[in-house]
């Protein structure tokens, strides 16, 4: 939880009951601004058992903006996986399930036009720094049909693991992310990362073999959970285009070759990336 996060911020105890959070860089403050907005709009949501730690203050006066928050002394779901029994796994599926679902019902039908221009906006700023050009610009190309639509409401983002916090029955949404569109889809692209694919647990978690079995197991049951309750969002082509564009989003953040191994094989599992395949006869690239 402390030290320095992929993007570069700084979080560290500043005192017993408060984290501190410092912006990567001076370019990054307005962004960091734009996290602390998102983290107090959902403090104020009434969403069953699932919260996110106070903001005491954001700080932007110096070189490098910062804010404080209510420090929440539980433990990574990670942790909670290594020995919880099956009635705790069904609290967190029905916690995650609550969230999900409650977004979804704050929000509205976005158009295909904007969807289509949000999309393809991302797709060009990745462009410069993806090894899977060819499979982003087959990405632009079918996010330029017409005819899609998606639910447009709050997201945290990054939705993954590790931005979770088990606490006294609570579950605590930490380090929020601005996104290029705010939909549900993008958190379940995020929770699928984690829960289907592995990708913390496999690049960031430092466990024995034995718990990781654990971990993975207790995964894939949360997982098709998810997959049988909003089975109408993942059966979809915004939403395969939007788990496409996580993945391609992390890309630049890929630190050592096992990182990218991990990811090539992903992108390579993903089900549109067999259909860029498959059309015309394409080659892997």
């Amino acid at each position: 939880m402390f030290g320095n996060g992929i993007s570069g911020c700084r979080i560290w105890l500043a005192n017993e009951v408060t984290v501190r959070k410092e912006s990567a860089s001076a370019e990054y403050n307005d962004r960091l601004r734009r996290q602390v907005a998102k983290q107090r709009t959902f403090a104020k949501m009434n969403v069953d058992g699932v919260r996110a730690p106070f903001v005491k203050g954001f700080c932007d006066s110096g070189e490098l903006s910062y804010f404080d928050m209510e420090f929440v002394p539980g433990q990574t779901p990670y942790e909670l996986f290594t020995y919880c029994d099956g009635q705790a796994v069904k609290v967190l599926e029905r916690k995650i399930l609550g969230y999900l679902r409650y977004i979804e019902g704050v929000g509205r039908k976005c158009d295909g036009a904007e969807f289509r221009l949000k999309t393809s906006e991302k797709i060009a700023a990745l462009m410069g720094a993806t090894a899977h050009a060819g499979f982003a610009a087959y990405l632009a190309e079918k996010a330029s049909s017409a005819g899609f639509s998606i639910v447009k409401s709050f997201c945290h983002g990054d939705l993954t693991l590790s931005n979770m916090i088990c606490m006294n029955g609570d579950l605590y949404l930490i380090d929020f992310l601005d996104s290029f569109i705010d939909s549900p889809m993008v958190d379940l692209a995020k929770l699928k990362q984690d829960l289907f694919y592995d990708w913390t647990l496999d690049n960031h978690v430092d466990c024995s073999t034995a718990q990781r079995l654990r971990i993975r197991q207790v995964c894939r049951r949360i997982w098709r959970t998810l997959e049988r309750e909003m089975s109408f969002w993942m059966e979809s082509d915004e939403f395969r285009i939007i788990e496409a564009l996580n993945f391609l989003r992390i890309e630049p953040y890929i630190r050592g070759e096992k990182m990218r191994l991990k990811l090539d094989e992903i992108i390579k599992k993903l089900p549109i990336y067999e259909e860029f395949n498959s059309a015309n006869g394409r080659k892997v690239d």
